[in-house]
């Protein structure tokens, strides 16, 4: 048969003759690293809407920018002759940039068609170009559980000789799971959930603002005398889209360590490499499928590995793989990464501390995992905070929505910090505590802890704080108003 693959100007000239016969022309891109039903299904539908479907598909060099040096599995050439046997294709020509934008303008089909789900900052530019010369765009998903890295993960699973594919009957076999691509998830965020640091923040009552204005004060002087101001919050705060401005507070130095959970390093890392996070639990729990996710188990986990491999911590080995976008010499682009927060402290080599809990955050359930890696850029992590608390005379620690982490940490590293200032003769005594919440926080904590019968006593997030000496103020409201107003003073 006549070869399909043609060139750039090849398929131009065919197209114009074509449209002169009024044949309506459809094109899609991709790419079809390998083939499976998915994509076969995809292109049947293209086929459908017109009279000759055109496939775009990436180069070699295309793929590698934007899905790293170890793929394609699949030369270009063979990729599109495997595409030429099909016979919904009619033509096929391969392009270098990363999206098929120039050649679309040459092109100009009636119709283009993506396969997959795509957040609207992601297909904007094809849409309105579509749009330009009265041409539709038309987006399918694709077959759910389909994908060239499902099919290479699961190939990898077998011939694994992972710690689980040979573990003890009693423990869980991970090797097991069926694990579906990070780009098969429907996600609840994406950034446009980002709060504008430069925008107008929320008013606030009296009460609320005086506390605030006190400590946008204890701030500019801590960060004038060269004291800690530390930043722990947990991952809601990312998911009420507060990273922007907690990147502004760390350009202006308004920011000396972060702690946070394994949770808050999951969605900036999500947003980062795909531009939305958070799953429906609930939904994906039913389909046994929550939290089984490749890129994200793969990419963080292995980070993790090889961060500990170089001495780095749990934070800082996720903020380089993002802000450096290699793991292993491999490229893992993440297009996103000026909202990161992990990125800019690596940027600006601010600690990142991340103290996560065994089982409690969805890269444990990938055969990636190593315990023992994780445990270590824990522990690193923990020890870079309970260092600077070494230096916390006069110091600012500010605890955002973390009930759990935040408390608990904060608490071991105080009292070793607190161990050495006594041996050396220091004094560590004079810092302030801020805690910000939406708890109700109705007890009088001058009067000391409630009672154990008082449901005060069990309210963890400001109870320890509470027992860590210094000045601790406890500042009820919604974590948006908070961090806005708390910038728009230092700003």
């Amino acid at each position: 048969m006549d070869s399909k693959l043609k060139s750039k100007e090849e398929v131009v000239r065919i197209v114009k003759s074509l449209k002169e016969q009024n044949k309506k022309i459809v094109t899609t891109n991709g790419t079809f690293d390998i083939l499976h039903i998915a994509h076969l299904r995809l292109l049947e539908k293209a086929k459908s809407l017109g009279d000759v479907l055109i496939v775009l598909v990436n180069s070699d060099s295309s793929v590698k920018r934007f899905k790293g040096d170890k793929r394609p599995i699949i030369s270009g050439q063979e990729r599109a002759e495997f595409l030429s046997y099909l016979k919904d294709v009619d033509y096929i020509t391969i392009f270098s940039e990363d999206k098929p934008i120039e050649l679309l303008k040459e092109i100009k089909p009636n119709i283009h068609v993506k396969g997959g789900s795509f957040i609207p900052e992601r297909i904007k530019e094809e849409k309105e170009l579509l749009e330009s010369w009265n041409g539709q765009f038309r987006a399918f998903d694709l077959e759910e559980g389909y994908s060239t890295t499902n099919i290479i993960q699961k190939i990898l699973n077998i011939h694994s000789h992972s710690a689980d594919k040979h573990c003890p009957k009693e423990i869980f076999n991970r090797s097991k799971l069926k694990i579906k691509s990070l780009s098969e998830r429907n996600s609840k965020s994406n950034l446009s959930i980002m709060v504008n640091p430069h925008g107008i923040p929320e008013k606030l009552s009296n009460e609320d603002k005086i506390k605030i204005e006190k400590l946008a004060i204890l701030m500019k002087q801590a960060k004038e005398n060269n004291k800690p101001i530390i930043f722990a919050f947990g991952a809601h705060m990312i998911k009420n889209g507060l990273s922007l401005i907690l990147i502004e507070l760390m350009k202006k130095r308004y920011i000396s360590h972060l702690l946070t959970n394994g949770a808050s390093s999951i969605h900036d890392w999500e947003l980062s490499f795909q531009g939305e996070t958070e799953e429906d639990v609930k939904f994906y729990i039913k389909q046994g499928q929550f939290g089984i996710w490749h890129e994200t188990g793969y990419y963080i986990n292995e980070a993790i590995k090889q961060g500990v491999k170089e001495g780095l911590g749990y934070g800082e080995s996720i903020g380089k793989l993002i802000q450096e976008e290699k793991l292993n010499q491999e490229s893992i682009l993440h297009p996103y990464k000026n909202n990161s927060i992990q990125a800019t402290a690596f940027k600006l080599n601010i600690p990142f501390s991340i103290c996560p809990g065994i089982g409690y955050d969805i890269i444990y359930t990938h055969p990636s995992c190593d315990g023992a890696s994780i445990g270590k850029a824990s522990e690193i992590d923990f020890l870079k905070f309970a260092k600077t608390l070494t230096n916390f005379e006069e110091g600012v620690y500010i605890s955002i929505g973390s009930s759990i982490t935040s408390p608990m940490v904060f608490e071991k590293a105080l009292s070793m910090a607190k161990n050495l200032a006594i041996q050396e003769n220091k004094v560590l005594e004079n810092y302030t505590i801020i805690v910000n919440d939406i708890q109700p926080g109705d007890w009088d904590w001058s009067k000391g802890e409630p009672p154990k019968d008082h449901p005060a006593y069990y309210l963890r997030f400001f109870k320890t704080f509470s027992r860590m000496g210094g000045n601790s103020t406890y500042i009820k409201l919604d974590n948006k108003a908070f961090l806005h107003n708390l910038y728009y003073l230092l700003k």
